[in-house]
């Protein structure tokens, strides 16, 4: 890809933001662990001291598993395809175990039989907010994976000024500002309506996200350590309550007091800006999110993939079908599918570098290493009684959250949104179904599937009850009812239109237990720490979105997925082809230290200044590895 000189010239940690988030929460955990909380044997912390002190060392973790083969994949979703096919251009044999009978996870395409080419729609995964030409932003690994699978792209419309808004009864668009929609009837206070939604999240979220986007700018760590220190503990909800002061601009031009701001303000604020409950969820998902979708900072192209997101995964497989023709030992089913895994033990429970024996409906599978992307609710069900998992690890996988999210599909004999001038983009209500997506693709638009309802939180709670519960005809009038108010008709007009509908509630899914990780406050740094190291004596580690802080992103699957096979290039005892690794796939950002910093964040670094490799001694991940696995042997250095 062509990289402007401007962005040659910055290092690419000051133009991704969850880079620089993630880099420092690493390197706070290591400096933590270092502080004598835990307690480390003097030998290792020796070790550990020669690690980072010289440049390039060259040495390797000597192997817990040498000689045997293949590596075990659990899950056939975006982070086991990514981790196959690093592997399978490294030549390691692998094999996948997928639960169900579809490759993909939340990836998940549904096409309508009843329909024409177009007439589907994206059930998980949709948009992808890629960094401009010439930038470098959170989802560069993406943008460089669908260059690699050469992917055919749609541009996305995200949002549109002409989008419909109906909240308590008052029908108005997204451009309309200065609409209030009956917010004294809710006893919100004259000054803040007076300021308006938009202004508010502004001033609450704007001076917290500035804080990593300056530290980008100065390549310091001042901002992201008042971010730590002053505002991790906080929900979004109580930080509004206890922790934020409006702006003296907000207080001299609209009369807002110094003062927190009252719930009926905060609850305003939350069915306007998210959705019902995301404010109780931590204040750094919020900061994040906004990150993410460009309401702070760079702003990112949006696309979506031609026939729909199922295209990567499928995508995906092929290329490491093509990487494993010819490795020695592959097995001869690369991947098996409606395998849920219910059993992980040790070959030998007095040999620690004995294989693991993976019991998946019924028949076992030996691996010498296993790289698990089960969604933890899934993980916490399978027996791994004889593993060694840390109680901090055990105790994540029971803890850490899923967002509830849900999606209704309806397909119509014609798009009759258009005639209400909606074309792409979205629309946003507070009856049942929340948020109305238009479809951004075909040719002209031209789809006759309409998302009638993307919902989040406790909005996906209430309305998944009528999901799958034998009730569709109840679910289906809602809908119309529901669509018919939004855009000023009646329900005949959209039920005569009607087809066929095709919902999906993330949160009971047996396979998936919610759509993606959603931290609670303070969880970032203790948890994200434990499920980051390996287990069952460096055999056994995880990956998928929530191992990174681009949760709810394909991006943050990729990133895990590639942790998960550097250390596993050091586990298996060939840390000297990581080179290779490198040259193929990028470095990762999320894990370099900072100092020297060369190449970016995802994918080839070919014409990037600087090593296209990370030294051992840049490597937080190593440094973590050897803290956390102190019977792991380190050559002389």
């Amino acid at each position: 890809m062509a990289t402007t000189a401007s962005s040659r010239d910055t290092p690419a940690t000051r133009q991704d933001p969850f880079a620089q988030y993630a880099r420092n929460l690493a390197q706070a955990i290591f400096e933590r662990k270092m502080s004598g909380r835990m307690p480390m044997a003097s030998a290792l912390n020796a070790s550990l001291a020669a690690v980072t002190q010289s440049s390039q060392p060259q040495f390797d973790i000597k192997s817990t598993h040498e000689g045997v083969v293949p590596v075990g994949i659990l899950g056939g979703g975006m982070a086991g395809l990514y981790a196959a096919m690093m592997l399978a251009q490294s030549g390691t044999p692998f094999q996948i175990l997928e639960a169900t009978d579809r490759l993909g996870g939340r990836c998940y395409t549904y096409n309508f039989p009843e329909g024409g080419e177009w007439d589907y729609y994206d059930v998980g995964a949709m948009r992808f907010p890629l960094p401009q030409d010439g930038q470098i932003g959170p989802h560069q690994r993406l943008k460089d994976l669908f260059e690699l699978l050469k992917l055919p792209l749609f541009d996305y419309i995200y949002r549109k000024p002409d989008g419909f808004m109906y909240f308590n009864g008052v029908h108005s668009t997204i451009g309309d500002t200065e609409q209030r929609y009956k917010a004294n009837e809710l006893q919100v206070p004259d000054p803040y309506i007076a300021a308006g939604v938009e202004a508010l999240c502004n001033d609450y979220i704007n001076p917290l996200a500035n804080l990593l986007l300056e530290d980008m700018e100065t390549g310091g760590n001042e901002g992201w350590n008042k971010l730590k220190a002053e505002y991790d503990q906080y929900s979004t909800r109580s930080y509004l309550q206890f922790g934020y002061k409006p702006s003296e601009e907000l207080r001299t031009k609209y009369g807002i007091p110094n003062t927190g701001l009252p719930t009926s303000v905060i609850d305003w604020l939350e069915t306007f800006d998210k959705s019902s409950g995301w404010y109780d969820r931590a204040l750094t998902e919020t900061i994040l999110e906004a990150l993410a979708f460009g309401a702070v900072g760079p702003k990112p192209d949006w696309h979506c993939i031609q026939k729909g997101t199922s295209q990567l995964p499928q995508a995906t497989l092929a290329l490491a079908k093509e990487y494993a023709q010819n490795i020695p030992g592959m097995p001869s089913e690369l991947i098996v599918m409606n395998s849920p895994v219910t059993e992980i033990a040790p070959a030998d429970l007095e040999d620690t570098k004995s294989p693991l024996i993976v019991t998946a409906s019924g028949n076992q599978y030996t691996f010498s290493h296993v790289i698990s992307t089960i969604p933890l609710p899934n993980f916490a069900i399978i027996n791994t009684d004889q593993l060694n998992i840390s109680t901090m690890q055990r105790n994540a996988i029971r803890q850490l959250q899923y967002g509830p999210s849900i999606k209704i599909g309806m397909l119509f004999t014609h798009a009759w949104w258009k005639e209400c001038g909606q074309v792409g983009g979205q629309s946003f209500t507070d009856l049942p179904l929340r948020t109305i997506v238009y479809p951004s693709y075909g040719e002209g638009q031209s789809s006759n599937v309409l998302i009638s309802s993307y919902c989040w939180t406790n909005d996906a709670e209430k309305l998944g009850n009528l999901i799958g519960a034998g009730v569709d005809d109840t679910l289906n009038e809602l809908v119309f009812r529901n669509l018919a108010a939004v855009h000023g008709l009646t329900p005949d007009d959209i039920r005569k239109y009607w087809v066929k509908t095709y919902s999906w509630n993330w949160n009971h899914n047996p396979w998936s237990g919610g759509a993606f990780a959603f931290f609670g406050p303070g969880q970032y740094e203790y948890l994200y720490d434990a499920l980051n190291a390996t287990a069952a004596d460096g055999r056994l580690q995880w990956a998928g979105e929530l191992l990174s802080v681009r949760h709810a992103w394909i991006v943050g699957a990729l990133d895990s997925a590639w942790a998960a096979v550097m250390k596993y290039h050091y586990l298996s005892n060939r840390a000297g082809e990581l080179d290779n690794f490198y040259a193929k796939w990028g470095t990762n950002l999320d894990w370099d230290d900072g100092s020297t910093i060369g190449g970016r964040q995802g994918g080839d670094t070919k014409g990037q200044p600087g090593p296209k490799r990370l030294p051992h001694a840049r490597n937080l991940l190593l440094q973590h590895m050897i803290l956390d696995n102190p019977d792991l042997v380190i050559p002389e250095l």
